[in-house]
C-alpha cells in the first residue's frame, strides 16, 4: 500500500487556516498526522518576532516484519513502536536575510536543476529567484542554508548558498544581480558560479544510458555551471513586458565544455498576452540529479486570456510546442503539442445562480516517426455551487469531469464537497466540511481502474480542528487486490 501524502493538503484541510493570535511575540501551529501505514509525521510553525521556525519529523510507529511460520512459511506481522525509535527529524529557521534548514529554490535555482524543463508558460521562468523552507514532513531528504543581501528589485542583490539532497546531489553556489540602471531601465544582469557533486552512488556510469560521454572524471567528481542571464520586465507599464536571456556552461572532467540555453519574451496584459520561448541543451549535459535534460531543444509558444468581470472571471490559454528528447546520444524525433482551454469560473447570473465553473480543453500531439500516431485528448467540467444549503448554513459544491483520447480511454470523476457550521461554529468563525470524490477509468472498453475517497473536517474547538481522509483504489485490469490509504490529521493553532 501507497501512502497518501495528498491528506495534509486535502481541501477540506485548507479550506480555513487554524491559527489564532493571541500574542505579538510567539504565534504558530502545530499539525500530527497519521497515516493507515503507521506513519506519523508532525508539523510545528512558530512565528517569533521577525523570525519563523519550522520543527518537522516523520517515523513509523506500526512496523510490519516478516517472520518465520510453521512448516517453513513466513508471515507478516505489525507491531507498535516508539515513534522516537528511527525517527526523521529537522529544524529550519528563516529569518531576514537567513533561510536554513530543509529548503528549495525557486525562479533560477529551480531553472538550475533543469535549464530545459516546462514550457512558455513554465512558473521558473518568471517566478522570483528566491529559497522557501520547506515544511512537508514527507520531504526531509533535502537541507541546505542561503543567505542573501538585497533584493532582486533593488539596484544590487548578492547570495551564497549549499543545498544537500540525500542519494542525490550537493549543490554550493554564489550568484548575484545588478542593475547598471536606476530603477532598472536596462533590466539586470545577474551571473551564477556553482558545483554540483553527485551521491557517491550516481558515480558510476548506468550502462543503460550511452549517452554519457566517457571521460576522464575529476577525483572530486564536481561538475562546474556557470550561468549569465539579463532579464527586463516592467510591471508598471500598460503591455508588462518581461525579457529574459539566459546561457549556462557545465563542465566535469576533462572534456569540454558543455552548454544550455533559454530566451523567453513575454508582452502583454492579462487581458491578452503572448509569450514564446525558445530552450536548447548540448548532447551530454546533465541535470542536478545527473540524469539527461528533459529536452535537446524546444521552441513553446502560448497565448492567453483572463479578466474578471462583475458576474465571472473569464481565463483562455492557447499553446503549441515543438520538442525533440533524446534518442541514445542525440537528439530525438520532432514532436508537436497543441493545446487549447476555455474556463470560466465564479459564474453568478441571474438566469443561472448555481453555475460555478465550466472548462473546456483539448489537447494534440503528433510525433515525427513514421510508425506513430497522433494523439488528441478532450476534456469537460463542470461545477455548481448551492450557497446557503440547506436552510442558510453553508453551502454545497457539486462538481463532474470527463475525458477521453484516442487511445480509447474514457474517465469521469465526480466530487461532492460540503461545507457547514452551526450557531455557535459560525460565532466564532469555524466551519467544518465533508467531501465525497471518486474516479472511473475504462481502457479500450473495459474498466481500468477506480478510486473512492472521502474527506471530513471538523473543528473541535477555538484552535482544534480534526481532519479525516479514507481513499480505496482498485486496478481491475492487473487483477490486484484494493488498495486502502488514508490520514487523520489534529491541528493546534495558537
Amino acid at each position: 500500500m501507497v501512502a497518501d501524502n495528498a491528506g495534509a493538503d486535502a481541501p477540506c484541510a485548507a479550506l480555513h487556516a487554524v491559527r489564532t493570535d493571541v500574542g505579538e511575540r510567539l504565534q504558530g501551529t502545530v499539525r500530527l498526522r497519521l497515516d493507515l501505514e503507521g506513519v506519523l509525521t508532525s508539523r510545528t510553525v512558530l512565528d517569533y518576532g521577525p523570525s519563523r521556525w519550522f520543527v518537522l519529523s516523520r517515523s513509523e510507529v506500526v512496523l510490519q516484519e516478516e517472520v518465520n511460520a510453521p512448516a517453513g512459511q513466513r508471515r507478516s506481522e505489525a507491531r507498535l513502536r516508539s515513534p522516537l525509535e528511527q525517527s526523521d527529524f529537522a529544524l529550519g529557521v528563516e529569518a531576514g536575510p537567513l533561510i536554513l534548514g530543509p529548503i528549495e529554490g525557486r525562479g533560477l535555482y529551480h531553472r538550475l536543476r533543469d535549464p530545459t524543463r516546462g514550457g512558455a508558460a513554465w512558473d521558473a521562468l518568471t517566478d522570483r529567484t528566491r529559497f522557501v523552507p520547506v515544511t512537508d514532513p514527507e520531504r526531509l531528504d533535502r537541507s541546505g542554508v542561503a543567505l542573501t543581501i538585497g533584493s532582486e528589485r533593488g539596484p544590487a542583490k548578492l547570495a551564497g548558498w549549499y543545498l544537500q539532497r540525500d542519494g542525490s546531489y550537493t549543490i554550493e553556489g554564489i550568484d548575484g544581480t545588478f542593475s547598471p540602471l536606476p530603477d532598472q531601465r536596462l533590466g539586470t544582469i545577474g551571473v551564477l558560479l556553482a558545483g554540483i557533486t553527485p551521491d557517491a552512488d550516481q558515480s558510476s556510469l548506468p550502462e543503460d544510458e550511452p549517452w554519457y560521454y566517457e571521460l576522464p572524471p575529476e577525483p572530486s567528481g564536481v561538475r562546474r555551471i556557470q550561468a549569465v542571464h539579463w532579464r527586463f520586465d516592467r510591471d508598471d507599464s500598460l503591455f508588462r513586458p518581461d525579457v529574459l536571456l539566459e546561457g549556462w556552461r557545465q563542465r566535469s572532467g576533462y572534456g569540454p565544455p558543455l552548454f544550455a540555453g533559454t530566451s523567453y519574451a513575454a508582452l502583454g496584459p492579462p487581458v491578452l498576452r503572448g509569450s514564446l520561448r525558445f530552450s536548447r541543451s548540448a548532447p551530454g549535459f546533465k541535470t542536478a540529479e545527473g540524469g539527461r535534460t528533459r529536452y535537446a531543444d524546444q521552441l513553446a509558444a502560448e497565448l492567453s486570456h483572463g479578466r474578471s468581470y462583475t458576474p465571472a472571471r473569464l481565463e483562455s490559454h492557447l499553446r503549441w510546442t515543438r520538442s525533440r528528447g533524446w534518442e541514445d546520444e542525440r537528439p530525438g524525433p520532432v514532436r508537436v503539442e497543441r493545446e487549447v482551454s476555455i474556463a470560466t469560473t465564479r459564474w453568478r447570473v441571474s438566469w443561472f445562480p448555481v453555475l460555478d465553473r465550466i472548462r473546456f480543453s483539448g489537447r494534440h500531439r503528433s510525433d515525427g516517426t513514421p510508425d506513430s500516431r497522433d494523439y488528441y485528448r478532450g476534456e469537460s467540467s463542470v461545477a455548481f455551487l448551492f450557497d446557503g444549503y440547506p436552510r442558510g448554513h453553508g453551502s454545497l459544491r457539486v462538481a463532474v469531469t470527463a475525458s477521453a483520447d484516442s487511445e480509447e480511454r474514457v474517465r469521469t470523476a465526480a466530487s461532492v464537497l460540503r461545507l457547514w457550521s452551526s450557531r455557535a461554529m459560525r460565532a466564532r468563525g469555524r466551519t467544518g466540511s465533508w467531501e465525497i470524490s471518486g474516479r472511473v477509468q475504462w481502457d479500450r472498453g473495459t474498466v481500468g481502474d477506480w478510486y473512492t475517497s472521502v474527506n471530513l473536517d471538523v473543528p473541535l474547538g477555538q484552535r482544534v480542528r480534526l481532519s479525516a481522509r479514507i481513499r480505496r483504489e482498485d486496478d481491475w485490469q492487473s487483477g490486484g487486490s484494493a488498495e486502502w490509504s488514508g490520514s487523520l490529521m489534529l491541528e493546534y493553532g495558537w
